[in-house]
């Protein structure tokens, strides 16, 4: 289950609520009716909605000193970068053109970054 946000503010006689997060609208002469129908007005919206989920793994590459991007769920995913948080969002910025570019139809993408870097520390004694 999904958690969105609702925003509500007064307009005349009437409570308007709006989803940023889909954009869906609604109105209400009540708060409470206001509420209930933006979030009957989400779910129908969400209905139609293609959500994409897709897993990134980012990994430490040694030799080269850089964080590595790729994923099965992306085809042609082929990032690096010196910092993990860079990455992320280089992916993100991605992400449309590589779904285009591969003609996978989505609205959303939401995606799963999975991090592992293995390091290995001297013990002497």
């Amino acid at each position: 289950m999904s958690v969105f946000t609702a925003m509500i503010h007064r307009e005349g006689d009437f409570y308007v609520a709006e989803c940023p997060e889909t954009g869906t609208v609604s109105q209400g002469l009540t708060l409470e009716e206001a509420l209930n129908n933006l979030r009957e007005a989400t779910e129908l919206y969400l209905e139609e909605v293609i959500i994409l989920h897709c897993k990134v793994k980012l990994l430490w590459d040694n030799e080269a000193a850089v964080w590595v991007a790729k994923s099965d769920d992306l085809p042609n995913l082929a990032l690096e970068s010196g910092s993990c948080d860079a990455l992320i969002e280089r992916v993100k910025y991605i992400v449309p053109e590589l779904l285009e570019m591969n003609d996978i139809k989505a609205d959303f993408c939401d995606i799963n970054f999975v991090s592992d870097r293995l390091d290995r520390v001297l013990i002497s004694g």
